[in-house]
């Protein structure tokens, strides 16, 4: 059965609720010219002004830049510290959509043709959807926020465990902080970009997909977590963290926290020359990932002051002395790659703005330290030092794609300073002193393994012949002989 075409355009069948200004519409693509060409001027009847609005309405709501760009440019405040940004408005760079955009005059494409082409309105989940686009800057700010909040929730539950008298409730007021941290952010990330009534995974931004599946994990664990303390009973102390529920608790808050990161690292931004203020989308969830690792490894932490034996209270090379030397050590190595391998990882995409660094090994140590009522708040100054000391490094030698040796050099520097003052600070602040042997050879374990963690993260290029070489059969086997 012949279809009759309907009086309205194409384009508002696509779009009922918001239909093009006269004159105005989108070929679907280069094969295929629109019957209704975009006119250098407003129709009879319709005032230039009001015709300008409205195609710069309509351009904006669908994301199209004009004739033959088929390229979008969302203006967005927060990325005027972006180097290399050429609009006429700070945002994000230009991001290529779904291909050329193809304008076309009335005359080359005709009623019949059309006619012949349309084959009636699409589904009404197709109809309603918005084409996907990345989150501009203000949402992954707010994502970070969001996730800023559920961390301090973890820390407020973690406060109450380690200082308030056991519980055998599941819930407690100490958990309201972190139910609306996690609220909010899943709520933020599962509505972005999204219709009315109409929800689509399609439209979920870039980067925001593994965050539905946080919070997926996240209620399972919460569920499990429950049936898990009615069978077994309220754990305490290192038990508590290594519930498995809890861990998995841990990872879907972490995949939930970091979606404003993994927007950022596949979006447009450039490497270099971020402002602090412009970097903060990625900073945050930097800080919370972080902090969230070193909470599920608190009880190897330089900044909890958990209750444990010491070295003061132990002869020298006695059994119960070496077992203190190996949980000393352990703290050194942990501590060393939570803190360096978000950083190194970061650097692998950007060059962080001066101070970037710092903030994050500071308000890490100062959130841990939070668990224990600041105990061991001096030691935030060994943080705060190994950060600048990247800093410095990543200022004066920035990492890139052809210069691995430089990433090398920060994974060096930042554990060098670090552990240097944190032995400094036991020393003259805690009166805490370690053996000459352990804590030289725990700061040469530090320094090596940041270091071959810096290489495998950015290896030495392998040569573009080798696996050509490998594809000819005859010619290696008879090298091989």
């Amino acid at each position: 059965m012949t279809q009759t075409r309907p009086e309205a355009s194409s384009e508002a069948r696509r779009h009922p609720q918001h239909p093009p200004p006269a004159g105005y519409a989108q070929a679907p693509g280069q094969a295929r010219p629109n019957p209704r060409g975009r006119p250098a001027q407003a129709p009879a009847g319709q005032a230039p002004a009001a015709w300008e609005q409205d195609q710069r309405q309509w351009a904006r709501e669908y994301h199209w830049d004009g004739p033959g760009t088929g390229e979008v440019v969302t203006p967005d405040p927060g990325y005027a510290g972006y180097a290399g940004y050429t609009g006429g408005q700070p945002g994000w760079p230009a991001q290529s959509r779904s291909g050329p955009t193809t304008w076309a005059p009335e005359s080359s494409w005709s009623a019949a043709q059309d006619e012949e082409d349309y084959a009636g309105p699409p589904p009404r989940h197709l109809l309603r959807a918005r084409p996907r686009q990345r989150a501009s800057w203000r949402e992954d700010l707010v994502t970070g926020f969001c996730g800023a909040i559920l961390g301090l929730g973890l820390v407020v539950e973690g406060w109450s465990a380690l200082n308030l008298p056991p519980t055998t409730q599941f819930l407690s007021p100490w958990h309201i902080v972190l139910g609306v941290g996690f609220l909010a952010t899943a709520a933020w990330i599962a509505t972005r970009h999204q219709v009315r009534r109409a929800w689509s995974l399609a439209a979920v931004p870039p980067g925001y997909g593994l965050g539905l599946v946080g919070i997926a994990i996240a209620l399972l664990a919460l569920g499990g977590d429950a049936a898990w303390h009615a069978a077994v009973g309220t754990g305490s102390g290192v038990v508590r963290i290594t519930e498995p529920f809890r861990l998995m608790l841990f990872l879907g808050a972490g995949l939930l926290v970091t979606s404003g990161y993994r927007a950022a690292w596949a979006g447009p931004s450039p490497a270099r020359g971020l402002s602090l203020r412009a970097f903060t989308p990625i900073l945050l969830p930097m800080i919370m990932a972080t902090t969230l690792v070193s909470f599920s490894f608190q009880f190897a932490s330089p900044y909890v002051a958990w209750r444990r034996p010491g070295f003061e209270q132990f002869a020298i090379n006695t059994p119960e002395w070496t077992v203190v030397a190996i949980a000393a050590l352990f703290t050194v190595l942990v501590t060393n790659l939570v803190f360096l391998a978000p950083m190194l990882l970061t650097l692998r995409r950007w060059q962080p703005p001066f101070g970037a660094v710092t903030i994050t090994f500071g308000a890490v140590g100062v959130l841990n330290s939070l668990l224990t009522e600041m105990a061991l708040a001096g030691v935030v100054a060994a943080a705060l030092a190994g950060g600048l000391a990247a800093d410095l490094v990543v200022n004066r030698w920035p990492p890139g794609p052809d210069h691995p040796g430089h990433l090398r050099l920060v994974a060096v520097a930042a554990p060098l300073a670090y552990w240097l003052a944190y032995f400094a600070v036991l020393a003259a602040g805690y009166h805490q002193s370690w053996h000459p042997s352990l804590w030289l050879g725990a700061l040469v374990m530090a320094v090596l393994s940041g270091y071959v963690l810096a290489v495998l993260m950015q290896p030495t290029p392998i040569p573009a012949t080798a696996w050509a070489e490998a594809d000819r059969p005859e010619e290696g086997a008879g090298r091989r002989r």
